[in-house]
């Protein structure tokens, strides 16, 4: 048995694509991601909110693609911080120019 429960209840509501979980889920996240992200990568406050917007739409893929299921190794915060570490550790490979999400 997972210890994520109540993320696990939430990626379910989640995957109904219920607009008013996915606000919630937007607003709760948005302060700790951006806080990390600019800590981690010391880009300004705008670049993080484009960072944290790019890896929205990377989560939001991954679970109406079923991609993201139960048992689940972290909180979907951890999830989606990740997600934009990997997003932070791509830029230098990238051209900044694309206005592709990729996949991650």
């Amino acid at each position: 048995m997972s210890k994520y429960t109540e993320d696990e209840t939430l990626l379910e509501k989640l995957k109904t694509g219920n607009s008013i979980v996915w606000k919630d889920f937007f607003d709760k996240n948005s302060h700790p991601f951006l806080l990390y992200i600019i800590k981690y990568t010391g880009m300004d406050k705008d670049a993080a909110i484009e960072k944290y917007q790019d890896a929205m739409v990377i989560f939001h893929r991954k679970v109406t693609r079923n991609e993201l299921n139960p048992p689940l190794q972290s909180t979907l915060k951890t999830y989606l911080i990740g997600i934009g570490k990997m997003l932070c550790r791509q830029k230098g490979r990238m051209d900044d120019h694309t206005d592709e999400i990729p996949e991650v």
